[in-house]
């Protein structure tokens, strides 16, 4: 073979040279660009480095004799210095085989000088390092900002791989954060993630001290929320060191530590009381004792709803064995049929009692997943033990027959938990988001609940909506059912690409028009005006639709009715009629109206119930109905009506008119005579009625926004969250109607809601009341857009729309409605990959976890890919520490997992041996079967056999 030929090669290609050789043809210059390491040094990204002083405070001195600044000995490839004699060079023999270097080879002793002489001086510099010198830099500032020691630990820890060299390093940290101020040891958020990233790493005894330490340092500066919030932990630790059995010893310190807070807001020291009980209630249900988070509700409920009068001023103690006196003579409790409460039980005393229904006639079993006819001891026992979990539910009483000791519930059971009202406005406030808090924990979810009575820190045992055994079928769809159901994303190579990407940006065709909206529904407290309110025409997306209430058991949804009728009558408010109408609105909008009906004979002179009656007159899209409602309520209403609910009410009318048939006219008409302009005839549409009118709204706007205070909607009276949002939205539209419909009108009505959105009310920057109003205005402001370019099909640019709804989401990621808004506003725009982009950064972060309420709307949405979606619910899972779940599990495992759960003291009804020595005896009787059958045959098979194998193997 010739030179540079290569065995098995045509004769036309050679090896060619070089540091990693390769095959070129004849003839041709080879190209080295990808092959060589110089030319790949080349075009790697050149690494950024820092310039530094030198340690040596001598190197730059000038020298006196010499005249010049001596520079440290830089070395050549080979070891000689470069502030070596000239005639020392001559003795280095170049490299023959790199002879063709030039002085872009970073191998050659002119790079490596240039190299060298870079490096003297300088630093690699990475973007880890600059992230870490700015936090450094902050933190020298700002020794006691929480946020950037957070944001330091986050960055320290993301590239670590184990567990417990994270926690090791978190604590490393937040020791450092202590020892730089005094004022972080008794910060509440940074001792929080201090005992949680110990917990890994420390023994039990250490662990114990340093939960005693927080709790004294932190209750002696910490403000009376990071105090709360950092007991709800201790409580969960408790809760998880020693299971619910232990809950009472926890709960008996903590009403002992907030005795002696008497002193601090009693509306919130009663509310955070309530976010304790609610968390014990679910403690108790997911551990298996239904029965008793009931009785406990229903406990409190009558403490507080059914307080006798006798009673007042007595201590908590005697109250309690009142109490008690009642539950022992097991009458009707509260939501149970015929209840008269614990004070009507006490003036009745004497009197017949009145037959109770047993609790147990009324259990339903439901199906479970796995047949309980399956051959398998495991599956058939967890299938018997789901269906006896869903049967479960209420307190039986003592003369029911029940094997179950924990059926029957006694009251020194519930007595521990118990709590008395510390003024009678917390009690107020209690007696409504008591029966709120009950029904949430049997199912019927109440949006922006939980971040209420439950707080912000952490509130995610709250949700049970998808914890249930039958969880709506639209609300967690199939697999193999989600998917893209907005948008194509097909990449099968047959059936050819269905996107492509111009500019950068992927681009998909519409696959079909869906809804943008989900059954996965969350918002703010005061973010929607009426519960009866949605993005749609006819309440299309409303608190509580068919799909919601369709997964609650029959049982519970009986009892939560009557929850609705009992309490409507005792405490008299107009917001728990309001919800109480949206829950029968669910099931049949005419037996709503009947309720409604049954309420206004009651208070006729009620606008707030009016205003609901004619809101369910519009989801039967009977405008004319709604219309007589809204003049016959509304005719004789002075200009100087304080009742409340008129402005909210003289908003509804406005908007009927608007979304009906979009003649400004009326519109005006109505919103005119909101200010009390009289003369609204003819020339009601002028300019200068219009200048008074938004002269009138603006003055209204500044005194409601004066009287704003933080409490819920059901506080009546004073100025609310919907007033102030009505007026908004009226002084918005009346921009609209009384312009054109032009890209300026339209901004100008924008601006009413990002004016006062901005508004300072006087509190912290990150007060709850300036939070709820931003929310509650950035949704009312989108709704508004919304329905003013796509229900009435205003010719307007649609990136108005869709630049104001994605800074709204942006701000407000947890509202699924703004959410949907947003994905409805991307349709027909055919760019997925900004859609892709949003929910990336929104839906789907990355360095944080996954909050389960985005994630499983984007699961519903089907915006993402199906492996997408399983990685994202799986963020879920492992955001809450858990492993990894797996459809089979070995024998070992399942029967360690059922000794643990008898360690938790979770609730096992029945023995798992009994289903195994079942399918023992069942085997066992079936090979003495088999082996009776065979006695008669295996004589004759036997002998047929042999005679079959001897004529196989003849002549042999």
């Amino acid at each position: 073979m010739g030179y540079g030929e290569v065995i098995g090669f045509p004769p036309a290609w050679k090896l060619t040279r070089g540091e990693k050789g390769e095959v070129a043809l004849r003839g041709e210059s080879h190209s080295s660009k990808h092959t060589l390491n110089r030319k790949t040094t080349q075009i790697a990204p050149a690494q950024i480095r820092k310039l530094i002083v030198p340690t040596n405070s001598t190197a730059l001195t000038t020298n006196s004799q010499e005249g010049f600044i001596p520079l440290p000995g830089l070395r050549r490839k080979g070891g000689h210095s470069m502030t070596e004699p000239a005639y020392r060079s001559v003795t280095t023999a170049q490299d023959p085989d790199n002879s063709d270097m030039d002085d872009s080879d970073p191998s050659s002793p002119k790079s490596d000088a240039a190299s060298d002489a870079s490096e003297a001086f300088t630093v690699p510099y990475t973007s880890t390092m600059h992230t870490n010198a700015r936090l450094t830099s902050l933190l020298k500032t700002d020794p006691t900002s929480t946020s950037t020691w957070l944001e330091l630990l986050e960055h320290s820890i993301a590239g670590v791989p184990t567990s417990e060299a994270r926690s090791d390093l978190a604590v490393n940290i937040i020791e450092k954060a202590f020892s730089a101020h005094p004022a972080n040891k008794r910060n509440a958020i940074l001792r929080c993630r201090y005992l949680l990233s110990g917990a890994i790493i420390w023994p039990a005894n250490k662990l114990e001290e340093e939960w005693e330490r927080a709790l004294k340092l932190v209750d002696e500066a910490a403000d009376l929320e990071d105090r709360m919030n950092l007991w709800m932990d201790h409580l969960n630790w408790r809760l998880k060191v020693g299971g619910v059995m232990r809950l009472e010893t926890a709960v008996q310190r903590l009403w002992i530590l907030l005795r002696s807070k008497r002193s601090s807001g009693a509306v919130t020291l009663d509310r955070f009381r309530l976010r304790v009980l609610w968390r014990c209630c679910t403690a108790f249900s997911e551990a298996g004792y239904k029965e008793r988070a009931c009785a406990m509700f229903q406990a409190q409920m009558e403490l507080v709803l059914y307080f006798p009068p006798r009673l007042r001023g007595t201590s908590l103690d005697a109250t309690l064995d009142a109490l008690e006196d009642f539950w022992e003579a097991e009458a009707p409790r509260i939501g149970e049929p015929n209840a008269g409460g614990w004070a009507g039980w006490e003036a009745s005393k004497n009197a017949p009692s009145t037959a109770m229904p047993s609790n147990a006639e009324a259990a339903i079993v439901l199906p479970s997943e796995i047949s309980t006819k399956s051959k398998d001891p495991y599956a058939r026992w967890a299938a018997r033990e789901s269906q006896r979990d869903a049967s479960g539910g209420l307190p039986l009483r003592t003369s029911d027959e029940d094997e179950d000791p924990y059926t029957t519930i006694l009251f020194s059971d519930i007595r521990p938990f118990l709590f008395s009202c510390s003024t009678e406005e917390s009690g107020k406030d209690l007696r409504t988001l008591l029966p709120l808090t009950f029904m949430h924990f049997l199912g019927l979810h109440f949006p922006g609940l939980s971040s209420l009575v439950g707080g912000i820190w952490d509130s995610s045992w709250s949700d049970a909506r998808f914890g249930r055994n039958s969880p709506p079928s639209s609300t967690v769809p199939s697999i193999s059912t989600s998917g893209s159901r907005l948008l194509s994303q097909s990449k099968s190579l047959g059936e050819g690409r269905g996107w492509e990407v111009v500019g950068g940006t992927v681009v998909a065709t519409e696959k079909r028009s869906a809804s943008g909206w989900g059954q996965v529904k969350e918002w703010g407290w005061n973010c929607v005006l009426s519960p009866l309110d949605g993005y749609g025409v006819r309440g299309e997306g409303r608190m509580w639709e068919s799909e919601e209430v369709a997964s609650l058991e029959p049982r519970a949804i009986e009892f939560i009715r009557q929850l609705f009728q009992q309490v409507s009558r005792k405490i008299q408010s107009t917001y728990f009629d309001e919800v109480w109408l949206t829950f029968e609105a669910a099931f049949s909008v005419k037996t709503a109206l009947k309720v409604s009906r049954a309420l206004l004979s009651k208070d006729r002179d009620s606008i707030p119930r009016w205003t609901s009656h004619a809101k369910l007159e519009r989801l039967r899209d009977k405008i004319s109905d709604a219309r007589k409602v809204y003049e016959t309520s509304l005719d004789t209403v002075s200009p100087n009506d304080t009742r409340p609910g008129v402005e909210i009410m003289f908003w509804d009318w406005a908007e009927m008119e608007w979304l009906a048939d979009g003649e400004k006219r009326k519109v005006l008409d109505v919103i005119l005579k909101s200010v009390g302009v009289t003369n609204v005839g003819a020339g009601a549409g002028g300019a200068s009625m219009i200048l008074r009118g938004r002269k009138v709204l603006e003055e209204r706007i500044r005194s409601a926004m004066n009287g704003l205070t933080s409490s819920g909607p059901h506080r009546e009276g004073a100025s609310t969250f919907g007033t102030i949002v009505a007026l908004i939205n009226t002084a918005a539209l009346l921009e609209l109607v009384s312009g054109g419909d032009g890209e300026a009108d339209v901004i100008a009505a924008l601006q009413k809601h990002d004016i006062h959105a901005a508004t300072n009310l006087g509190g912290a920057p990150f007060d709850r009341s300036q939070y709820c109003l931003r929310e509650a205005l950035a949704f009312a402001s989108s709704r508004l857009l919304y329905h003013h370019t796509r229900t009435l099909r205003t010719p307007i640019p649609p990136i108005i729309l869709r630049r104001h709804v994605e800074s709204a989401v942006r701000e407000f990621p947890d509202n699924t409605v703004l959410l949907g808004i947003w994905l409805e506003s991307e349709k027909g725009e055919m760019i997925w990959g900004r859609v892709r982009q949003v929910v990336g950064e929104i839906v789907n972060p990355k360095g944080e976890g996954v909050i389960p309420t985005r994630a499983l709307w984007g699961a519903w949405q089907g915006i993402e890919e199906i492996s997408r979606v399983r990685n994202m619910l799986n963020r879920v899972i492992e955001g809450e520490r858990h492993p990894p779940l797996r459809r089979q599990f070995k024998k070992w495992e399942i029967e360690t997992w059922v000794g643990s759960m008898m360690e938790r003291q979770i609730r096992i009804r029945e023995d798992i041996e009994d289903y195994l020595q079942a399918m023992r005896d069942a085997e066992e009787s079936e090979r003495d079967g088999s082996t009776d059958a065979d006695e008669g045959e295996g004589g004759d098979e036997e002998l047929e056999g042999i005679v079959n194998e001897r004529r196989r193997l003849a002549p042999y």
